[in-house]
């Protein structure tokens, strides 16, 4: 089992609530119901969204999702802008 299924797995039994900080979309997003883009220095919310995906996440299924992809390209897009103007 993959470490990701595994903390989905050990959140569901518990019902608590996960935090989780990572700088790659696409395990943000398969883990996450909700994601924050922060920037800059200090860091700044920059981007709020819900994902509306089923609990029940498989590493393949999810990831073929619409909505899954849809999210994880206006994410994408929302950092690509938001490092583009810290350089620049």
């Amino acid at each position: 089992m993959a470490p990701q299924d595994e903390l989905l797995g050990l959140q569901r039994q518990t019902g608590a609530t996960v935090i989780f900080i990572t700088n790659d979309l696409d395990e943000a997003l398969y883990l996450g119901d909700r994601m924050w883009l922060i920037s800059g220095a200090p860091g700044t919310i920059t981007y709020e969204r819900s994902l509306d995906l089923p609990r029940r996440r498989h590493q393949i299924t999810t990831r073929e999702q619409p909505e899954f992809l849809k999210v994880r390209h206006v994410l994408g897009e929302a950092l690509e802008n938001s490092t583009t103007q810290e350089v620049g």
